[in-house]
């Protein structure tokens, strides 16, 4: 019985190694957690199914940069950029920000053109759904618009990027959001590009640079790196 045990233990070790066996926990925020990540993970379980992977949602970015840093993730994405030397940080892609309105009720001149740009100096006044006021995607937001003199008239704020659009479809009011936060397929919206556009957010992923990475971590950056690409294309495809 001993050496049976001492067996399995050594089988949990050599999966360990490789990083097909043991537990990987996982930083993520909410619009990657649903774009991105499914892909990624169920890569890594059909390549490593004895894998205990655990994700850990948050939208603050400060909260999962010390995630990874107090060692409770082995891996976390982020919104760059980071400046810190004790995080390996690779950046994913820019993620741009866009305007959503009611597709019945479209305030813009549209011409031909479903989705023509929305002037940044419509919102102000204007009714606007968005993001908690401490999000760290909302913040981005918020002080993009105010550096170019515009203040939106917020009508709701939630931590569901779901809620935001449906509030939106309902004719609650427009919102500015990061593209990949959008579904693109729901017929209730339209997706404008603004005019001028806000600065990107940078989408990361990011391990320690001053400890061994996990090999179930390296390959999570990995299918990330791979997956991106795919999910960038339907990005910047015509909306």
């Amino acid at each position: 019985a001993v050496l049976s045990r001492l067996e399995v233990a050594e089988r949990q070790l050599a999966d360990l190694a490789a990083g097909v066996g043991g537990r990987l926990d996982v930083g993520t925020f909410q619009s990657v957690s649903v774009a991105l990540l499914p892909l990624v993970v169920a890569d890594l379980r059909r390549e490593a199914p004895e894998l205990d992977i655990s994700l850990h949602e948050s939208d603050d970015v400060d909260e999962l940069l010390r995630g990874l840093l107090d060692g409770d993730f082995a891996v976390t994405f982020l919104l760059g950029p980071v400046d810190d030397p004790r995080a390996d940080v690779t950046h994913l892609c820019d993620d741009p920000f866009v305007a959503v309105t009611q597709a019945d009720a479209c305030p813009l001149e549209q011409e031909g053109d479903p989705e023509p740009a929305m002037p940044l100096g419509m919102l102000t006044g204007y009714p606007v759904v968005g993001n908690s006021i401490d999000d760290s995607g909302q913040v981005i937001i918020d002080d993009g618009l105010r550096a170019r003199g515009v203040v939106p008239r917020y009508v709701f704020r939630t931590a569901d990027n779901a809620a935001i659009q449906a509030m939106v479809a309902a004719g609650m009011g427009a919102a500015v959001m990061p593209l990949l936060a959008v579904d693109q397929d729901d017929p209730a919206v339209h997706i404008h590009p603004l005019d001028p556009p806000l600065p990107p957010r940078e989408i990361c992923v990011a391990v320690r640079a001053d400890r061994t990475v996990p090999p179930a971590a390296e390959r999570m950056v990995a299918l990330a790196r791979e997956h991106i690409v795919d999910v960038s294309t339907v990005m910047l495809s015509p909306h």
